[in-house]
């Protein structure tokens, strides 16, 4: 039979102590996996929001063109800029509307972190550009001063939009 000790009183407080950390280190990895978790959960959440966001940009802008219909040729049917000022001033506002659109929307789309969103929005976007004599005129007017940290300003390269 092996002698037992006996624990003095400050023995006890030690070891009490001991285990005292050692819950409450426990405690500190719960409650950082925890907190780990619910940031995780509000990038989600924020994330869905840009997507909604963004899609309801998209659906503003359908429902423009729905609304004005004599507009939507100079961006989708390659129809030349208007040579009446006035409505060559009405067409190249809702350029400058739809390129703000493209340029929020290019900003948005790398946080969403989903595989192909990005190169999905930017090849609409070219062929956009390259159906719009309008965005054309608007982009060589005001591109390289009003957007020079775009992320159209890489879209809109001669290597992009090829011959």
């Amino acid at each position: 039979m092996t002698p037992q000790v006996a624990l003095s009183t400050s023995d006890w407080i030690f070891l009490a102590g001991v285990i005292f950390q050692g819950l409450a280190f426990v405690g500190v990895i719960v409650s950082l996996l925890l907190l780990r978790a619910q940031g995780s959960t509000a990038r989600d959440a924020t994330l869905a929001v840009a997507y909604q966001n963004m899609a309801a940009q998209m659906a503003d802008v359908a429902r423009f063109f729905v609304d004005n219909s004599d507009l939507r040729p100079y961006f989708f049917g390659s129809k030349a800029v208007p040579a009446s000022r006035d409505e060559r001033n009405r067409v190249l506002a809702v350029a400058e509307m739809y390129v703000n659109f493209m340029d929020n929307v290019l900003t948005q789309a790398p946080v969403l972190k989903r595989a192909g969103v990005a190169a999905d929005w930017e090849a609409y976007f070219l062929d956009v550009y390259k159906t719009s004599p309008v965005i054309r005129e608007f982009w060589s007017e005001h591109g390289s001063a009003w957007y020079a940290h775009s992320p159209l300003t890489s879209l809109y390269t001669p290597t992009r939009l090829g011959p």
